[in-house]
């Protein structure tokens, strides 16, 4: 899972090193087209990413948006917030139970053992990414992924702590590539280090001079890097994959843009070190995403950007309106402070020039606007899910409408949940593995595969909606007709224990509570036992009553100690 150090100088020939460049601009050119989007968007919702030009270090790049894209209406900064902060909070929440490991062979939920270690490993890869700073880099990742359609995070390794390190990529900074099933399994990002942090990551040897020279000197500038991965086999190039690079999957290839024609160092990756995200396909083809809110609602964001500024620049004319004076007035001046008096004399004059706008009609399309925005975003639906809705409806109906909601964005989060939560956690039950710290596994579970299930609030109100709503009303259905036909034989076509197990999964049910069908089946024929045994005594004590009676009403009493006697006494204890 994790890059190797390799303490050999990198065997890639410098043709290849240019083709790998020649590679990189023709993505770069392809990528070009959402570039200038991307900034409209960014300076809109995002103003901290508006400079989407220049190629400096992150510290000296420019955060304030150009004069002629400034921002006077908040709503989509303020919707995009929130959609990050409730996905987050309602999908993969620090703290919270939203990842569950199962086997893939469903005879496994009968293994006491079986069921009870993954439910251990669960634990222990949930703790693992409250350990590293994965919540924290969560957050850019789903609003770059809700702005700009595409959201890209590069996970390294930190060996001494044994974590995993995050790190959400400024999309300026990357490119991407796809293999021939439109998986994304390439990719090529910028970063800057100071020498002493170059040093410390390559070694002072096998920096470029330049950059040798200034972590000598003690300079403080930034250098940039480049890194290369892409699948060893993606490419036809002149490479020696020995060392690190033999056996893994992923080719990784670091650059330093001072000398971009001599590799600092390479390596390889057994699974992909970065985690892409994209909302939608473009139907071209093309390896970018498309359809996030804030690309639909482009233009929208900017018409409600230009009518706010129009319409807090009429709410200021009405308050402090133009003025019509004569030539002389200048020397005077105007003022506009309440109650002041102004003393003027012959060929002095001013007159207030009335502000007389359609304020109303501005206000109604701001908020259609403001409607259109939140609705992307989803805005409501995440507030609906923060409120107390059970003081103005019943359980079932406020049910009923969170599972509706949850539907109507089951596409975009699971592609989510697929592209991203669950490599996140693969890797981190990987990460866990590779350091010892899961138990020994059972016997049960070796050689089998193990799959990721997410158990977010989320991920249980769409399963449930889904998945269980209709299972419910079948079997209501079948208990009314039951009911109806006064026929309980009916209810034999429905395997209730199933039942409850399908519904103790939907509700994330701690798999210690509810019982495997061996140990149901165990009680139900000890059950079955204890009743017939109790069936069989009381049909011989009510038989020893019967003759009792018959000889009891006989004339002759019965003699002591005959088989008479014996049944009018009963059974004795």
């Amino acid at each position: 899972m994790d890059k190797e150090q390799n303490t050999a100088a990198p065997r890639i020939s410098t043709e290849s090193l240019k083709q790998l460049y020649q590679i990189r601009e023709s993505w770069k050119k392809a990528r070009k087209r959402f570039d200038s989007k991307w900034a409209d968007i960014a300076s809109k919702v995002n103003p901290d990413m508006a400079d989407w030009t220049s190629d400096l270090p992150p510290s000296r790049t420019s955060r304030e948006p150009s004069p002629n894209r400034l921002v006077y209406d908040n709503t989509a900064q303020k919707a995009s917030n929130l959609f990050a902060d409730g996905l987050q909070a309602y999908s993969f929440g620090q703290g919270q139970d939203w990842l569950r490991l199962v086997s893939e062979d469903p005879d496994d939920e009968k293994d006491k053992a079986a069921t009870e270690w993954l439910q251990n490993a669960s634990l222990r890869v949930s703790r693992g990414l409250s350990r590293s700073n994965f919540y924290d880099e969560a957050r850019p990742f789903l609003k770059s992924g809700a702005d700009f359609a595409t959201a890209i995070q590069f996970r390294d390794h930190d060996v001494k702590r044994g974590i995993a390190v995050y790190k959400t990529l400024h999309l300026k900074r990357c490119l991407i590539g796809e293999n021939q099933y439109g998986e994304n399994d390439s990719l090529i990002r910028d970063f800057w280090l100071e020498p002493w942090q170059a040093a410390a990551k390559f070694g002072a040897k096998r920096l470029p001079t330049t950059i040798a020279d200034a972590y000598r000197n003690n300079l403080n500038r930034s250098f940039k890097f480049t890194q290369l991965v892409f699948p060893l086999d993606k490419f036809n190039l002149d490479i020696e994959p020995r060392g690190v690079a033999q056996g893994k999957a992923y080719y990784s290839l670091y650059v330093a843009d001072v000398d971009r024609f001599e590799a600092i160092e390479d390596g390889g990756y057994e699974d992909r070190a970065f985690y892409t995200w994209r909302w939608g396909r473009c139907l071209d083809g093309d390896v970018w995403g498309v359809d996030s809110p804030g690309m639909v609602e482009l233009s929208t964001i900017k018409q409600l950007n230009a009518e706010r500024a129009d319409f807090s620049r009429g709410s200021q004319l009405g308050f402090r309106p133009p003025i019509k004076a004569t030539e002389s007035m200048r020397e005077q001046g105007v003022h506009l402070e309440p109650n002041y008096n102004h003393y003027m004399r012959p060929g002095m004059d001013f007159a207030v020039v009335p502000v007389m706008g359609p304020f109303e009609p501005i206000a109604q399309d701001m908020l259609m606007l403001k409607k259109s925005i939140n609705e992307s975003y989803y805005v409501d639906f995440f507030l609906m899910l923060s409120q107390n809705l059970e003081r103005f409806k019943t359980a079932t109906e406020v049910a009923g409408l969170q599972g509706e909601q949850s539907a109507m964005i089951a596409a975009m989060s699971g592609r989510l949940h697929f592209e991203y939560l669950e490599r996140v956690a693969e890797d981190s039950f990987a990460l866990e593995l590779a350091y010892g710290r899961l138990p020994p596994i059972p016997a049960s579970l070796k050689g089998k595969k193990i799959r990721v299930d997410l158990i977010s609030p989320l991920s249980q109100m769409q399963k449930r909606y889904l998945l269980l709503s209709e299972t419910d009303a079948f079997v209501g259905r079948i208990l009314q007709i039951a009911q109806i036909t006064q026929d309980q034989t009916k209810l034999d076509r429905v395997d209730f224990d199933a039942y409850i197990g399908v519904t103790a999964e939907a509700y994330n049910v701690d798999r210690r509570i509810v019982r495997d069908l061996v140990e149901v089946q165990r009680m139900k024929l000890a059950r079955a036992k204890a009743q017939a045994d109790s069936a069989a005594q009381q049909q011989a004590l009510e038989a020893a009553k019967a003759q009792a009676t018959v000889y009891a009403a006989s004339s002759k009493a019965p003699e002591a100690g005959s088989p008479a006697a014996t049944l009018m006494r009963g059974p004795q204890g």
